[in-house]
């Protein structure tokens, strides 16, 4: 893991760096990632699973648009799939992954968990996929705590991803699942250009992101499912 931790200091350095210095040394995706007002795009176009993470981007903003308040976790449940059933890129999705509906039962554990994320993860998972999903968590406590632009957050995310991309000791299978769960985290952290935010403790994201990664093994569906009953619950 010192690769991981090597680059996320690299990307502070940058961080550090004037923004015209910043601009000019960007990368392709890094260009990519900015629309016409200069807001922070999550895309990832290195990412070949990131169209889930934007599937899941428009059912959260599909579900912020519609007054909510006080929903128990079956509604909120029964709600995301009812959003997600007249998304066509989802359908699309549905043609060739199963989907089992999410029960609240399945969901409550990862809760306001605290602790190791490792202790959470399926037992499915190789050494080198548990390591990098506790470098995701690593990662985004302090980020998140000191409330840090999206674009941070965005970073070094990515730096993650591209990591699990050229990793060897990483199983393809591993590989998919990994990047699909990043790329939905990602996603879930945009709104605005700013990190989206509960009015909760850093601990309800490891269950977010471990219920993510456990559903991500099953169907991508699921695991969008998985995690928007997670973040929004």
């Amino acid at each position: 893991m010192k690769a991981i931790t090597s680059s996320i200091v690299l990307l502070s350095l940058m961080a550090a760096c004037s923004p015209e210095d910043t601009v000019s040394d960007m990368t392709t995706i890094e260009q990519a990632a900015y629309n016409k007002q200069g807001a922070v795009s999550p895309s990832n176009p290195a990412n070949p699973y990131d169209h889930i993470g934007s599937i899941y981007r428009n059912l959260l903003d599909s579900y912020y648009a519609i007054p909510h308040q006080n929903l128990t976790l079956e509604q909120v449940i029964s709600g995301g799939e009812a959003l997600l059933m007249q998304d066509q890129a989802f359908l699309t999705l549905l043609k060739n992954e199963p989907y089992v509906p999410v029960t609240a039962e399945e969901i409550q554990p990862y809760l306001d968990v605290e602790g190791n994320i490792s202790a959470l993860l399926d037992q499915r998972y190789g050494l080198e996929a548990v390591e990098i999903y506790q470098s995701v968590t690593n990662t985004l406590e302090p980020l998140l705590q000191a409330d840090a632009p999206y674009s941070e957050i965005r970073a070094a995310l990515i730096a993650i991803e591209d990591l699990a991309i050229h990793s060897e000791e990483l199983s393809e299978a591993d590989r998919a699942v990994v990047l699909t769960t990043i790329s939905i985290v990602r996603n879930a952290l945009h709104k605005g250009g700013k990190p989206r935010r509960r009015d909760r403790d850093w601990e309800w994201m490891i269950g977010n992101i471990a219920a993510t990664a456990n559903a991500t093994l099953d169907s991508k569906p699921q695991a969008i499912m998985a995690c928007f009953a997670t973040d929004v619950y």
